[in-house]
């Protein structure tokens, strides 16, 4: 066998954020692209193909001779082939470990105690890759990197800036998409919250906290409109009250602070543990609501949200007594 055999080793690419999947798939091939010259990359979907009949074809890439060039087979998605081809495939990999470079990919979480992922990590020379849904810090890498290749003139204000994140949420694929469209409709000058405001709905998470920061000025009727409109658009009260849920009992953390004499948000996000985005989005509220009252409104939104599994409540009803009972 020739010297570049030893350098080969098994990478898991796992995790929620398809964008940063892609990107970290792409990355991991150039990287092998790189280091070996003249190397070869063959591809397995299982996604559009879960036959165990495609075993042999991989097996057969997998066969080598002293003047085979070096090769990276990346397998996506193998957790869709039945048990027993699954386990012919790592049985496969296994003795191969030393003669390719494999690339496993995986999206979404892959479960700790599942005897697959248990299997996954037994495999010899493995390496983990993540592609988790990046930190508010990550995020704003991401826009300011984008924004860095924008058209000669084209800005984003910070007031701008804060809005268009808080409304493409922690979806990275949306950011990408959004940003370059508003980079599009702007053509040149700054973009700012009209802008963002123009071509952005607001998201589920931007609905709670506008009718949370109605209810801390007492107006009631709107954020009950807030909420209605929310349970119009999504047609299921559960994924509203899970977000009010979130959204109280961060509100609670920082409130168990504030009351200790914090008041910069900075200094409120390290004492209540809460992310500094959402603390300095909060603070904004947190005066107007005392800790009784959030305490409440927390075991409120439970009980409406039990009640609706166990059918004892509509949802349609338990959305239109929420800003009333908060």
């Amino acid at each position: 066998m020739g010297f570049w055999y030893t350098l080969y080793m098994i990478t898991l690419l796992s995790g929620p954020d398809h964008s940063i999947l892609l990107a970290k798939k792409r990355a991991l091939k150039s990287a092998f692209l790189d280091s070996h010259t003249g190397g070869q990359i063959v591809e397995f979907d299982f996604s559009d193909d879960a036959s165990p009949r495609r075993l042999k074809r991989i097996s057969e890439e997998s066969e080598l001779d002293l003047f085979s060039q070096p090769k990276c087979i990346i397998l996506d998605t193998p957790s869709l082939l039945i048990e027993t081809a699954r386990t012919s495939l790592l049985s496969l990999m296994t003795e191969k470990s030393n003669q390719l470079e494999w690339i496993i990919i995986e999206p979404g979480n892959l479960k700790k105690t599942e005897l697959y992922t248990k299997a996954l990590m037994s495999l010899p020379g493995m390496r983990i890759a993540q592609a988790d849904v990046p930190s508010d810090a990550e995020r704003v890498r991401i826009l300011k990197e984008i924004l860095s290749t924008a058209p000669e003139g084209v800005t984003l204000d910070s007031r701008a800036a804060t809005l268009f994140l808080e409304r493409v949420g922690k979806d990275t694929a949306k950011l990408e998409s959004e940003i370059e469209k508003l980079i599009v409709y702007k053509g040149k000058g700054n973009i700012t919250v009209e802008d963002v405001e123009l071509l952005l709905e607001p998201t589920l998470e931007d609905t709670a906290f506008l009718a949370l920061d109605a209810l801390a000025r007492g107006e009631r009727e709107k954020a009950t409109l807030l909420f209605h409109n929310a349970f119009l658009w999504k047609k299921d009260a559960l994924p509203i009250l899970g977000l009010c849920t979130w959204q109280i009992r961060q509100l609670i953390m920082l409130r168990e602070a504030y009351d200790t004499g914090i008041r910069q948000d900075r200094q409120l996000a390290e004492a209540s543990g809460v992310s500094p985005f959402v603390a300095s989005k909060l603070s904004r509220v947190l005066e107007n609501f005392p800790l009784p009252r959030l305490k409440q409104a927390h075991a409120l939104i439970r009980e409406y949200d039990s009640g609706i599994k166990r059918g004892l409540i509509e949802q349609g009803v338990a959305i239109d007594l929420l800003a009333w009972k908060i």
